[in-house]
């Protein structure tokens, strides 16, 4: 049985790369009615359509991607409502961010509430972003986007590819997607150290940590 919340999750994720409206600094994609709302209807008509997503499903090449039930019938309507000149890769993001497993809890104890920063590994030092104590989200190192071609290429394993990450604030999260595409993000900015040693990063992070975090 399919989990609504977690395919909601997944498609929010894969579609807000081509939504049309501007992300918002403070909320993201988490903010944008129009993600959301396409999100949930994407999630419902796979929902009636009572078909499953498994994991053998998510490294397949565009041929056998394309015979899938969850293709033939999100195809259309991403094609409708997103223009993508690639919709196969967001049905495949779609598949690889459901199926993936969730943050070791070890390596990312603070995922739901503490001070933005990265974790390089479970034996080294943290490093610091902004400071702020706040609720994180996870931010891939090598975005889902990428995964399937990277798989092709060998360039990593999955297993690297799905764990490689930081537990950031929103803020933080948003605002090196909006630096820098995932391609680059990929193959030039995979690692901490390189991320962190970014000009742009580092100013952002700078400037946030003086800002107030909102309690909600």
């Amino acid at each position: 049985m399919i989990e609504r919340e977690k395919l909601q999750t997944a498609i929010v994720q894969a579609i807000s790369p081509f939504a049309n409206e501007e992300i918002q600094e403070e909320g993201g994609e988490d903010d944008d009615p129009f993600i959301h709302e396409t999100a949930t209807f994407l999630a419902q008509e796979l929902i009636d359509s009572k078909i499953e997503i498994t994991d053998d499903q998510a490294d397949l090449h565009d041929e056998d991607l394309e015979n899938l039930p969850i293709t033939q019938i999100l195809s259309p309507h991403i094609i409708q409502l997103l223009a993508p000149s690639d919709p196969l890769n967001i049905i495949s993001t779609i598949i690889q961010i459901y199926t993936a497993p969730d943050p070791d809890p070890e390596t990312h104890p603070r995922l739901r509430n503490g001070p933005c920063e990265v974790h390089p590994s479970r034996n080294s030092l943290m490093r610091q972003l902004c400071e702020r104590v706040m609720p994180l989200t996870f931010h891939h190192l090598i975005p889902r986007s990428t995964h399937r071609q990277l798989l092709k290429r060998h360039v990593f394993s999955r297993a690297e590819m799905t764990t490689r990450g930081a537990s950031i604030c929103r803020a933080c999260h948003s605002a090196i997607h909006r630096m820098y595409d995932n391609k680059t993000l990929a193959l030039e900015l995979n690692t901490v150290d390189k991320l962190l040693a970014q000009e742009k990063v580092q100013r952002f992070c700078e400037w946030k940590s003086k800002q107030r975090v909102r309690v909600v």
